[in-house]
């Protein structure tokens, strides 16, 4: 999307700007973006689409992160990210902190899913366990990357740090 000078006008106290904006992002004859888009000319769209931003997890209790009633009318930060409630994580909020047989999260407290893995395992699926000399580390698109344990750093579902010397 764009926005377009129509017209400006400056006087000794103010000043003002007439503009169209045009592109996908915007809504229809406004220059305010649509949800789940995001900058001035609306052209970041949310983590998890602009259909279902931060996968309907994001909140704006950043401290918390328990979420409030404003939820409703979150859709992402400006630049496209996302700050996910308790007990779930990922760039799009969408990994669910349950515990399960492949994914060693701790316990929920109160209800509540927290995204802290249990003693001996780390990653953050809690999928990798300590003292083993490799780790597969599985993305949700199914993607395998093999590394020596203490070798290298995940960051985020798909995309970690490894040591050159350390690949496989």
């Amino acid at each position: 999307g764009y926005r377009r000078a129509l017209a400006i006008a400056a006087g000794q106290f103010h000043s003002a700007a007439i503009t169209a904006c045009e592109g996908e992002g915007f809504l229809p004859g406004s220059c305010n973006c649509q949800r789940g888009h995001k900058q001035y000319d609306c052209s970041v769209v949310c983590q998890g689409g602009a259909s279902n931003p931060c996968s309907g997890k994001g909140t704006f209790d950043r401290e918390n992160r328990v979420g409030t009633a404003a939820d409703a009318n979150y859709d992402c930060e400006p630049d496209g990210s996302c700050v996910c409630l308790r007990g779930y994580q990922g760039s799009a909020c969408d990994i669910t902190c349950a515990p399960t047989s492949e994914r060693h999260f701790r316990t929920p407290v109160g209800g509540r899913y927290n995204c802290e893995c249990v003693e001996g395992w780390s990653g953050v699926l809690c999928n990798v366990q300590a003292g083993l000399n490799t780790t597969n580390l599985t993305s949700t698109s199914g993607a395998a990357t093999s590394r020596r344990a203490g070798q290298g750093a995940c960051i985020m579902i798909v995309l970690c740090i490894l040591r050159l010397s350390t690949v496989l």
